[in-house]
């Protein structure tokens, strides 16, 4: 049982190790002491990049019908 439990959870582990994002934060925390100015420079990084996203979402969401985002995005998702 244990193992069934340790075996995805070190598989996933493993997966979002070679995450960018998370080896540049881990990189840039062993060489600054400033904890706290690091935390809020990626939570920035992130409200950025995700309000960007949010806004070119709604701009397609707005100009593009529907039937052809599902399609796209259905065709992205097999390829």
């Amino acid at each position: 049982m244990i193992q069934d439990i340790l075996l995805p959870f070190l598989l996933i582990g493993l997966a979002e190790l070679g995450d960018k994002t998370q080896l540049a934060v881990l990189v840039l925390s062993m060489k600054t002491h400033r904890y706290t100015s690091l935390l809020a420079g990626v939570m920035l990084a992130f409200a950025l990049t995700e309000g960007i996203a949010i806004l070119f979402g709604n701009y397609i969401a707005q100009r593009v019908p529907m039937d052809y985002v599902r399609i796209g995005a259905g065709s992205m998702f097999i390829l």
